[in-house]
């Protein structure tokens, strides 16, 4: 099988957790022995999608492949224009629109989420993260087609870990209650929130302090063993591997209704759902921080692991390929 991937984020030395998903699924791909192409659509203005279009079916035309896998609903647009059979793959933003911080969406926001409707009427196959990202596909086809296949993580990368030595390593305080916060600066995830949340929690913990690590990929299972739970406050999300990777290094997380993140927390006594409010994420916030931490990960890590994705993903390929065969 010769798959074609397109996508329009991909690590980058300048920015190494940019897709660093997308790439940790081509790596896993490949080492299940799919013959794969790689097409990175390039930064720039938004007419780089029409050009990247060009490229593509110029690719498919002159190489064999079986199918297109696009990453991305803008990648999907571009990638749709091609005879080969289309697997779009939607993040969250893509589907869900760009947050302006103040409860609206931007209007690239809005164009995004247009394009990836249109891209999903015309893809063989449509995967998202979850189950409500299904509703937001606009076309009744099109969500008949879908599967729900959030991106893995490389399970055995993050395991738990000593607080103190990670806190030596990484220069953090010894006795703060350190809440961990490794989110981008889009106003989706409502840093605003987080800010506010913690100045009311240091009325009951005095010493707590939000963090947000810049560092590569591979330093962040440091940075979840050093923290003391991990805090998501986002409008919208698919299916966070930040959440996925801080379960496995036995990390608490207090989380919104943002995403698959209820799902996979409301499994263990020692996170905690809350509300999009900062008095109630401080409430949550001092539960954990009074609470005993815990010293193992879920048993069920196996679920979202890089290589089970994997093979799911290689059964959507199969099945978009024999109904291909089947007109």
């Amino acid at each position: 099988m010769r798959v074609l991937h397109v996508t329009n984020m991909y690590p980058t030395a300048a920015r190494p957790a940019l897709g660093i998903f997308v790439r940790r699924q081509i790596e896993t791909l490949d080492r299940l022995g799919v013959t794969q192409s790689l097409y990175v659509i390039p930064e720039g203005s938004s007419t780089r999608y029409v050009h990247a279009a060009r490229v593509i079916r110029a690719r498919v035309r002159t190489r064999q492949y079986d199918v297109v896998h696009a990453h991305y609903g803008l990648a999907a647009w571009a990638a749709m224009w091609q005879s080969r059979p289309l697997v779009a793959t939607f993040a969250g933003s893509d589907l869900y629109g760009h947050s302006d911080g103040r409860g609206g969406q931007t209007w690239r926001g809005r164009l995004e989420v247009f394009l990836g409707n249109w891209a999903a009427r015309r893809a063989d196959r449509v995967v998202v993260m979850t189950d409500r990202m299904i509703q937001l596909i606009r076309s009744g086809a099109a969500r008949r087609r879908c599967a729900v296949l959030p991106y893995g993580i490389p399970v055995d990368s993050f395991r738990p870990g000593s607080r103190e030595a990670a806190r030596k390593r990484l220069g953090l305080p010894s006795d703060n209650f350190v809440v961990l916060w490794p989110h981008s600066a889009n106003p989706t995830k409502r840093r605003d929130i987080a800010e506010l949340a913690i100045e009311r929690l240091r009325h009951d913990v005095p010493h707590a302090m939000l963090w947000e690590p810049r560092v590569p990929p591979t330093e962040m299972e440091a940075c979840y063993q050093a923290a003391d739970c991990l805090l998501v406050t986002s409008d919208t999300e698919g299916s966070p591997n930040v959440v996925k990777e801080a379960l496995c290094t036995a990390l608490p997380v207090v989380s919104v209704d943002a995403g698959d993140v209820w799902g996979w927390i409301d499994r263990l006594d020692w996170c905690r759902r809350t509300q999009r409010d900062p008095a109630d994420i401080a409430r949550r916030l001092a539960e954990v921080s009074h609470a005993r931490r815990p010293t193992e990960a879920p048993s069920f890590l196996g679920e979202f692991d890089c290589e089970h994705v994997a093979r799911e993903l290689v059964a959507v390929y199969q099945g978009v390929l024999s109904d291909r065969q089947d007109l």
